[in-house]
């Protein structure tokens, strides 16, 4: 007759590690070890009812066993139970903390396949437009993380997985090592130093009070985009002493694009006080997509270029081929003297176009007139008109960008936002993201 222990012995290998198609809670299959952490090993399995794949990670026995002032154990339940609680696509789920009677405590979580952005910086560069895709993202999942009450603290390169290499679908992994702001409440594995040397803020180092925050995460998010940004991590310091003193200064950002300096200048400030307190804030502070106008223009000097290049090159065709002047002159100048009546009748882009010209021209009545316009050719589903009018009623653009409207609406936002994604513009998603950060600090806002 075969015992427990003998089954047990059977179901792992010589090195301790559980072997294939062992079950675990009675539901979950093993596939295969993946890694062995800091807190315990993580595995593949899949769901014997669901045929769903999940990652579980059975906690170190000599943890949860520890006999210390804080019950590990119970940090550990506390966790899951308040992980469990954030539903956002940018943070992986986590599906429950339970106890097999034979390997112990498992923390199950969701299954993201993908490389991690450490592994994808090993294989390509990131162009400046991934870097603020990626940098809404993450942002987006922490914002909602901190309104738990949770900081990540071990935001590094390979605690990211993108999908697909997509980093717009990108993931945040492993909270193992999280903390709770309340600070009558320990970590999972204590009060002090937790996180990778090279991505930790100067805080966790004890500098500054040492007190923990979301301005801690906003710093290793900053060594996180610089690194995609250049494809290789900042100098932060390879030993205790040596990371201390890297974090006394802002670190080298010269390899960083121009674009992004600002921001990561201000989120790498060695004194949290100076940085951005919230991701909101950062979000609001450097919108990307920039808002349209002038002052976009004058902070994106590049999109300037681009445009006068442009206007150049229609001003030298239409010097240099009269035959075509006729045509140009009517749909892109003459026509946008005619009435509203008239410019109604051309398509949309044409539309579209003349609402543009009359909007930069700036009062009141040229604004009113433009958001008829775009309102005009929406209907006829053309996405830059429904994208324009999102713009107008954001209230997130604010004062960034003139709206002939006395009250934003969010919703009236939202709904043309939406529609502009449908019809194919992608940036949408961009302003639908800060977005839905405003409206979640304004629960205020009704419908």
């Amino acid at each position: 007759m075969i015992n427990e222990n003998t089954r047990l012995d059977q179901a792992l290998r010589a090195d301790g590690l559980i072997k294939p198609h062992t079950l675990l809670l009675n539901t979950y299959e093993v596939e295969q070890f993946l890694k062995e952490g800091g807190m315990g090993r993580i595995y593949l399995a899949h769901h014997k009812e669901l045929n769903t794949k999940h990652i579980i990670k059975i906690i170190k026995p000599e943890l949860a066993m520890a006999s210390t002032r804080i019950d590990l154990l119970e940090l550990f339940k506390r966790e899951a139970y308040t992980l469990r609680s954030i539903r956002h696509d940018a943070i992986v789920g986590y599906d429950g903390f339970q106890k097999d009677e034979r390997y112990g405590h498992c923390l199950i979580m969701e299954y993201v396949r993908g490389p991690s952005l450490k592994e994808l910086l090993q294989q390509r560069q990131f162009v400046a437009a991934e870097i603020w895709q990626l940098r809404n993202r993450l942002a987006d999942g922490l914002a909602a993380a901190h309104a738990k009450g949770i900081i990540h603290r071990d935001l590094a390169p390979d605690n990211v997985i993108l999908p697909e290499g997509n980093v717009a679908n990108a993931k945040l992994i492993d909270f193992g090592i999280a903390k709770r702001r309340d600070p009558t409440i320990g970590t999972i594995i204590g009060p002090f130093f937790a996180g990778k040397l090279g991505y930790v803020a100067p805080e966790q180092l004890g500098l500054f009070g040492g007190e923990i925050s979301p301005c801690s995460d906003i710093y290793s998010l900053g060594l996180v985009l610089a690194e995609a940004a250049i494809g290789s991590s900042l100098i932060m310091g390879n030993s205790l002493e040596t990371a201390i003193q890297a974090r006394r200064t802002v670190p080298d950002l010269s390899r960083v694009p121009a674009e992004l300096r600002p921001q990561l200048s201000a989120m790498l400030q060695p004194n949290p006080a100076d940085r951005p307190q919230t991701m909101a804030e950062l979000l609001r502070r450097w919108p990307y997509p920039p808002p349209p106008g002038k002052r976009g223009l004058q902070k994106y000097k590049i999109h300037l270029i681009s445009t006068l290049s442009i206007i150049i090159i229609m001003v030298v065709v239409l010097m240099l081929m009269p035959i075509l002047h006729t045509w140009i002159g009517h749909f892109l100048y003459n026509t946008c003297d005619s009435s509203l009546a008239e410019i109604r009748q051309y398509p949309p882009e044409q539309i579209y176009e003349c609402a543009r010209q009359i909007y930069d021209k700036g009062d009141k009545e040229q604004l009113e007139q433009a958001l008829l316009l775009w309102e005009h050719a929406a209907k006829q589903g053309h996405g830059p008109s429904e994208l324009a009018l999102g713009q107008l009623y954001d209230p997130v653009l604010g004062d960034k960008i003139p709206s002939p409207l006395t009250k934003r609406n969010p919703y009236q936002a939202e709904k043309w936002y939406k529609r502009a994604r449908e019809h194919g513009i992608g940036e949408a998603d961009i302003y639908l993201q800060n977005l839905d950060l405003w409206k979640r600090e304004h629960p205020e806002a009704g419908q």
